[in-house]
């Protein structure tokens, strides 16, 4: 599943290598862990509606103080 929601966007960018990786385990954890070795990690974020959109989630809260290579926080539309 997770390949087929990024097919579109890998094909639009084929100079971007993306690794796809999924668990189980706790997030934090593990993308503390990921952001060793990465050059970028993107996160997304729940947000709710109004003025709670402008607020972090706690995992995007914590990899945003804690990874060590820069974050993105996406918000959907």
């Amino acid at each position: 599943m997770l390949a087929e929601h990024l097919a579109g966007w890998q094909e639009k960018y084929p100079e971007v290598q993306v690794t796809h990786k999924v668990s189980v385990a706790r997030p934090r954890t593990l993308l503390t862990a990921w952001s060793k070795s990465a050059q970028l990690l993107v996160v997304g974020s729940r947000g709710r509606g109004g003025f709670r959109d402008l607020l972090l989630g706690s995992t995007s809260n914590f990899l945003v103080q804690h990874a060590h290579c820069p974050v993105v926080v996406a918000h959907g539309a």
